[in-house]
């Protein structure tokens, strides 16, 4: 179900993520042979897959969103699940990638303007190839972030992000079909970002809006396959470094009560994402027990434009619990028939 770059729609920024992770590649049907290119293309999209997981579930939360003056401490769960076809690197097709990942997290206020957080957020995303491959990635991250909120200064925020994962029993079919070729390898990334907002109120209608600056890495360790009668390449490490500006702007409008505890308000979005830092990056791999040199092929990094557009509804419950769903789309030069759904349930304090 989802994206491509930082999308930041339902904005929440400072992670501190690791994770731990299973990838499968599952053989294809015998009417679909399998060949080198198939295979080097499928493990050069490996980074941008991780960096995929990771950037939708930054985009469900917001550090100081959650709480005020007087509600000095927050609980939230976000349950979330995205569908994205990201362009293949060399050949013709599509990636079918879908997401599916659930948050907890908790917010407090010290001395009113200080803001401390910490999120636990679990995921498993799967990548199917028009080739017959499919993996799959499963992991988590433990996040934690800083915020400022003042009435002068509006929201500050910095986020600091390290995470990454182990993927065990890669696997693929051989180019004879008559066995798989295995391996295991991991995955890392850091990613360091600032954010600014401030809320503007227009009579019933309120309008958040920010700037996001971030920075950071995704890197996947090399590894070779191993195969009993079919042919296995080995792989060298590949990384994307990724810079980004981020403009998004979230729109409230009146409340409706539907009862004397229960109050419905729709709510919009859009963002615009600008991505300046590595245009591709490169996946070199021979095979296994050869001299020859190794063959490179490129992949892309998150595309320079994304686009972001959401709508929802946040229903309260006597002041307290709230219960938010939202659908958004995606656009970039590389990512196609991109959406997203999530659903997030918090209660103040």
């Amino acid at each position: 179900m989802f994206n491509s770059k930082a999308l930041n729609t339902v904005p929440f920024i400072i992670s501190l993520a690791s994770g731990v992770a299973a990838m499968s590649l599952m053989a294809p049907s015998a009417q679909a042979q399998a060949v080198p290119s198939d295979t080097v293309d499928e493990i050069a999209l490996l980074p941008r897959i991780a960096y995929e997981q990771f950037a939708s579930h930054r985009r469900t939360f917001a550090p100081g969103a959650y709480t005020n003056e007087d509600d000095t401490f927050s609980a939230w769960m976000a349950i979330t699940s995205a569908d994205a076809e990201l362009d293949m690197p060399v050949q013709t097709g599509r990636a079918h990638t879908s997401q599916d990942g659930a948050i907890l997290g908790g917010e407090t206020r010290l001395m009113s303007d200080f803001v401390l957080g910490g999120v636990l957020s679990v995921g498993e995303s799967t990548a199917e190839f028009t080739s017959g491959g499919r993996y799959a990635l499963e992991g988590g991250s433990l996040s934690v972030y800083g915020a400022y909120d003042s009435e002068m200064l509006g929201r500050l925020s910095l986020t600091v992000t390290r995470g990454g994962h182990q993927l065990d029993n890669i696997s693929r079919a051989s180019t004879t079909l008559t066995d798989v070729a295995n391996g295991t390898t991991n995955t890392s990334f850091w990613d360091v970002a600032f954010s600014a907002r401030s809320t503007d109120e227009f009579d019933m209608f309120e309008i958040e809006h920010g700037i996001t600056l971030a920075a950071g890495r995704v890197e996947a360790d090399g590894f070779s396959e191993t195969s009993a009668t079919g042919t296995a390449f080995a792989f060298e490490e590949q990384a994307f470094n990724y810079r980004l500006v981020s403009l998004d702007a979230t729109a409230r409008g009146p409340e409706w009560p539907l009862t004397d505890a229960v109050t419905l308000r729709p709510v919009a979005d859009i963002d615009w994402t600008y991505q300046f830092g590595d245009d591709d990056f490169g996946l070199q791999y021979r095979t296994v027990g050869a001299t020859s040199p190794f063959t490179t092929v490129r992949a892309n990094a998150p595309a320079d434009h994304t686009v972001g557009l959401g709508f929802g509804a946040e229903l309260t419950f006597n002041d307290t619990w709230m219960l938010t769903a939202r659908y958004a789309r995606q656009w970039a030069d590389d990512v196609h028939d991109s959406d997203a759904a999530t659903l997030t349930l918090h209660a103040v304090f």
